[in-house]
């Protein structure tokens, strides 16, 4: 059966866009794309296991993103690499990451 694990928007100790400024949407999906391109290049062998996607979900105060790995509990040792994955999540953004995130920014 599919199962999702909630990794968060952005690395656990960086700034994220917040519900309810303006363009939101817009600025959180940059940063959630550099989040999963950077989880890709951390865990490179995770299309064996999982995908890593965006998911939307309502609250109070609007629509929030976070990056989930989407794993099927069946596969052989899908579970133990979901575990892996959420336990070493990194804090911080890389390299290409802080790339991507300016690219455009003046």
């Amino acid at each position: 059966m599919l199962d999702n694990f909630y990794l968060g928007p952005v690395p656990a100790e960086e700034d994220c866009a917040q519900v309810g400024e303006p363009d939101y949407a817009v600025k959180a999906t940059k940063e959630m794309n550099a989040f999963i391109n950077q989880l890709q290049r951390e865990f490179p062998d995770y299309m064996d296991y999982g995908l890593f996607r965006i998911k939307w979900q309502n609250h109070d105060f609007g629509r929030y993103g976070d990056v989930v790995f989407v794993f099927d509990d069946e596969t052989l040792g899908a579970v133990d690499y979901a575990i892996n994955v959420e336990n070493n999540v990194p804090a911080n953004w890389d390299d290409l990451a802080l790339l991507y995130l300016k690219d455009g920014e003046k």
